[in-house]
């Protein structure tokens, strides 16, 4: 009776394991910037940058290095399918708080979950928004290749164009989606150890 205990102690703690969230990492940490002024970021301008995934992830925090010397307020933060050299299709967005001075600030607590791909963050600020400042620029110590600036700025069309210049500080957490075979797999191995513990048990009743 022990033995039978003690395996489904074990088989348990293994489902839980299974089912607990991964502990967040991070996917993209460029550093902080060397300098505060950098791009204006409001609503005539929005700033992007493409990372790459290597594995099926959910991303669980989002930041920028933001200067806030104009007018705190809300901002937006969106992920974007991989266009090219811009941006592609929005998959996810939502809105968060910019306070005043320099700092790290963004999004916390989210699932969003993506597959293994190119895809592309952007900091905007959409009509419903209120921020009016500027990312950080200035060669942080692993600054993403690609980027982007959709301005309307004198006049201009309001669309993405490459700009590979920007230099944003930028970071992102998330935690590895477990690979459905995998968990097929062990789930099956659970299933037929439990039953394999019932018929040994059954067997011994005379």
């Amino acid at each position: 009776m022990k033995k039978v205990v003690l395996v489904l102690g074990m088989l348990l703690g293994m489902s839980l394991l299974l089912t607990t969230p991964a502990q967040a990492v991070y996917i993209v940490d460029t550093g902080q910037p060397s300098v505060g002024v950098g791009h204006v970021l409001d609503s005539s301008q929005w700033l992007a940058a493409e990372f790459t995934l290597t594995q099926n992830y959910t991303l669980t925090d989002i930041q920028g290095f933001m200067y806030t010397a104009n007018t705190p307020g809300t901002a937006g933060v969106a992920i974007y399918s991989d266009g090219g050299d811009v941006p592609g299709t929005e998959i996810y967005s939502d809105a968060f708080y910019i306070y005043a001075g320099e700092s790290w600030q963004g999004l916390s607590g989210l699932t969003w979950n993506l597959e293994a791909n190119t895809y592309w963050v952007s900091f905007e600020v959409r009509p419903e928004h209120t921020f009016y400042g500027s990312m950080a620029d200035g060669s942080p110590p692993s600054p993403l290749g690609n980027e982007a600036i959709k301005s309307t700025y004198n006049n201009g069309p309001g669309v993405w164009v490459g700009d590979d210049n920007l230099d944003l500080g930028i970071r992102i957490q998330g935690s590895v989606i477990p690979e459905p075979s995998s968990m097929l797999l062990l789930g099956s191995g659970i299933v037929s150890m439990a039953a394999a513990l019932r018929r040994r048990k059954g067997s011994k009743k005379v």
